[in-house]
């Protein structure tokens, strides 16, 4: 799992630790964050992904699940 430290935890997925730092939850835009902890995605694509940018424009609304 990442991490990152963030400003404005309750505008992400948040990891909540124990008192040795182990992650014991994880909670979605909270309201009183645990922590400042944003879980942060970790993709990995293979070279497909560069055809398929090149049929869309990047703009809101585009899904990349539209495409597959």
């Amino acid at each position: 799992m990442f991490g990152y430290w963030v400003n404005r935890p309750e505008q992400y997925g948040v990891v909540e630790f124990d008192a040795e730092e182990q992650v014991v939850g994880l909670e979605e835009k909270p309201a009183h964050p645990k922590s400042n902890y944003a879980v942060t995605g970790l993709y990995f694509y293979d070279n497909r992904v560069l055809d398929m940018r090149r049929m869309c424009s990047l703009q809101p609304g585009v899904s990349w699940r539209s495409l597959t």
